[in-house]
């Protein structure tokens, strides 16, 4: 017969367990889930996806200021099914998901576009044009254009 040592720490991970299950179960349904997204950066802005599978486009609402991109999903159940009956289970009637980010640069809202095919959303963002990277260019002293017959170099003589 072999012997077990007590250890009274295991109870109380059993117990933490049992609770985060609860919780879980409970509270954490899907209402209000985080919206997972795939975010790549092109030449001249970013492309945002996002599987929306069951939502209708009428459904999602984008909204976009300055950088930052908030999408909301929100289903709710059809009223013209629920009239004449008394429910024993009901685990589809809402569902909402909704996600805020920070992007690396400003968009241009104006040009932003929004495309939805079998649940897949799709936002392609233009950078704002004060947000695109710029190279500007270095002169020197000697290669500035001359001013009123003056060349950069020489200093105008003081009355």
């Amino acid at each position: 017969m072999a012997i077990d040592r007590w250890t009274p720490l295991r109870d109380f991970d059993v117990m933490r367990e049992a609770m985060d299950r609860f919780v879980h179960d409970t509270f954490v349904r899907g209402d209000g889930a985080s919206l997972a997204l795939d975010i790549a950066e092109t030449d001249d802005g970013y492309q945002v996806h996002a599987s929306l599978p069951g939502f209708k486009p009428e459904e999602v609402k984008i909204h976009v200021e300055g950088n930052r991109v908030s999408i909301r999903a929100e289903h709710r159940a059809d009223a013209q099914h629920t009239e004449g009956k008394r429910w024993i289970v009901r685990e589809r009637r809402t569902s909402a998901m909704s996600r805020s980010i920070e992007l690396p640069g400003m968009i241009d809202a104006e040009k932003a576009q929004a495309t939805f095919e079998n649940g897949e959303l799709t936002l392609r963002l233009q950078r704002a044009a004060s947000s695109k990277p710029k190279e500007i260019p270095i002169t020197t002293v000697s290669t500035q254009p001359a001013t009123n017959g003056v060349s950069a170099t020489e200093a105008p003589a003081k009355p």
